[in-house]
This record gives C-alpha cells, sequence and structure tokens, in this order.
C-alpha cells in the first residue's frame, strides 16, 4: 500500500505541478493529464496479464508490443474489456463497490474530453468547479485501481517496467492463455476490441 502510494505520487508529480501552477487553464491542462494518465495505467494492466503468459517471452515481446501498438481500436472501454477477458477475476470485482459509479462518471466525462484533449470548445458550459471535481474522480479512480490490481493480480498499473514485473518469479500465470503466440495474439485482439466496439 505504501509503495503503491509513493509511486502514484510519483506518476502524477506532473498534474500536481499544473494544478498548483496558477495558470488560467490549469484545470483543463490538468484534467487532460489525468485522462492520460488513466488511460496510460489501464494500457499497462492490460500489457501486464499479456507479459504473463509464458508464450510472450523477452526474445519475442517486441511482436506483441507491435500487435498493441498498432491496434487502432484500443480504447478505455475496449482494454478494461481485454483486461477482463485475461484476468482471472474483472475489473469491476477487483475494483468493487465503487465500480460502477467511477464508469458512470468516466462515462459523462468522455463527451468532452476529445474536445478538451483536442482544444476545442465542447459546447457544454463545464464549470471551473465541474472540472476540479472531475480532476479528483479520476486521481480516486487511478489510486483505487492501483491498490486494488496491486492486491489482485501483483501490479498497480503505475510502476514501470511492465514486463520485468509481470515475468517476476512471484506472479502467477494463469493456467490457460487465449493465444500460443503472437499470431493467434493478434487476432484476438482484434476480435476483443471488434466487439467492445459493437457494444458501445
Amino acid at each position: 500500500m505504501t509503495s503503491t502510494s509513493h509511486t502514484l505520487d510519483k506518476e502524477l508529480v506532473t498534474v500536481e505541478a499544473v494544478r498548483s501552477s496558477g495558470g488560467t487553464t490549469w484545470r483543463v491542462d490538468a484534467f487532460t493529464l489525468m485522462w492520460v494518465k488513466a488511460e496510460k495505467q489501464i494500457s499497462r494492466l492490460f500489457c501486464f496479464l499479456v507479459f504473463r503468459s509464458p508464450a510472450v517471452s523477452h526474445a519475442n515481446r517486441e511482436d506483441y508490443v507491435s500487435i498493441i501498438v498498432t491496434n487502432p481500436k484500443l480504447s478505455f472501454d475496449s482494454l478494461i474489456k481485454c483486461f477482463d477477458a485475461l484476468s482471472p477475476t474483472s475489473l469491476k470485482t477487483i475494483v468493487g463497490s465503487e465500480y460502477d459509479e467511477f464508469r458512470e462518471h468516466i462515462e459523462r466525462m468522455r463527451k468532452y474530453r476529445n474536445k478538451l484533449l483536442h482544444g476545442q470548445f465542447t459546447g457544454q458550459k463545464i464549470k471551473s468547479k465541474q472540472l476540479e471535481e472531475d480532476i479528483g474522480v479520476l486521481r480516486r479512480w487511478v489510486e483505487t485501481l492501483a491498490c486494488s490490481c496491486a492486491c489482485a493480480i501483483g501490479y498497480d498499473g503505475i510502476g514501470r517496467d511492465t514486463f520485468p514485473k509481470a515475468k517476476h518469479p512471484s506472479v502467477q500465470s494463469m493456467q490457460q492463455y487465449p493465444f500460443s503466440d503472437a499470431a493467434e495474439f493478434k487476432r484476438w485482439l482484434a476480435c476483443q476490441t471488434k466487439q467492445a466496439k459493437q457494444k458501445t
């Protein structure tokens, strides 16, 4: 818990710097940074589960990384779906009772986050107070997810060096994976992201 908190503080130091800058756009800037941090965390957690597979090794890991990088349909939602498909326990179960409330907030934010990320007008007249609250929601989501996943799968999605962490002797792999090589992984990932897209 202490280790995760320390790692989280380091990861969010840029967000806190923007928050305390006093700049006129600090709320928008801090919100976009927090959103990126949240998406990066989900991506790392998914990669951690992929790397746990016995099929992934030092010799071929870049093949798997390339497949992930070049998949154009990976998003916040599809990454959660992919995580659930590889994890013995769903992310909803791992996070617990707060999961649905967090997801409702994130879905609400999604309606204007693209506009903010691209520097466009949202047309929603978002108040400064709302953005401040949303920054706090995203931070709590990242922190809750980090602590929950650290306990459930042995990784918080915050710390770097995901591959070595996934291959540590203390980390237990799933008994079965839906892929045994990079080609199968590519087909599996394409199928997962396609299904996720159809449900949104």
